[in-house]
Formats: structure tokens, sequence, C-alpha cells
């Protein structure tokens, strides 16, 4: 029984980080010509009207740089879905995995998430969650 016991503990150890990572995240949406869009659902934090989140998306092939995913942050006004660009990475592989190309960390001008907008889709998850 303790070898048992033992046993599932070590397999459960070595696999959830490698499963929880795709696990966080959210398909809020996508097609296989675009990519899929997520969101990281632990990244979430709403306080007094704005949120925070990182959204992922998956690219449909490998972009000329080598990248298949990129990982964006975002801060959001939930009223005035105003929104601004904290930082992104760009990785090899899907989710953000594999080598990291390159990351950015100036915030960007706010912007307005007009509606039927991927952004407007992101700010309506990430305030209503």
């Amino acid at each position: 029984m303790k070898k048992i016991l033992s046993i599932f503990f070590l397999v459960t150890c070595i696999s959830y980080p490698i499963l929880s990572k795709e696990n966080d995240y959210k398909k809020i949406f996508g097609s296989e010509k675009e990519g899929y869009f997520f969101i990281s659902l632990s990244s979430i934090q709403t306080k007094q009207g704005t949120s925070f989140f990182t959204y992922l998306h998956n690219l449909p092939n490998k972009n000329k740089f080598g990248d298949l995913s990129y990982l964006t942050s975002i801060e959001a006004e939930c009223k005035s879905y105003k929104y601004r660009v904290l930082g992104s990475q760009w990785y090899s592989q899907n989710f953000g995995k594999g080598i990291l190309n390159v990351e950015y960390s100036n915030k960007s001008e706010w912007q307005i998430a007009e509606k039927k907008t991927f952004s407007r889709k992101f700010i309506d998850y990430s305030c209503n969650k």
C-alpha cells in the first residue's frame, strides 16, 4: 500500500506542473485559421473596477520569428472598457512553452475596447469573473 501511495504521489508531483499550465487557461474564442485565444484564470485580479489579466494566443502556424504563442498582460477599466498592454512574451511552442524568444515590458497607451472585439471579450470575462 505504501508503495502504491508513493508511486501515486510521485506521478502527481511530476505531472501536475506539466498539466496545470494548460488547465489554467479558458478558451474565449478562435479558430484553426486565426489560432485560439485563452485567458489565464489564475491571472485575473479585479479590484475597485480595474481588472488585471493575461491572455494567451496560440498561433495556427509559426510566425517568421519562430513563435507559436504569446502571452499578453492587460490592465483594464471595467466600466469604461479602457485598457492598456503591460507587457508580452513570445514563445516557440503553444501555451507559452518552449524558448522565450522575446519579451516586451513597456506599457502601451490607453485604448478603448470597441464592441465585438477580442479585447472587449477578455475585459467582459475578467471583470465578471
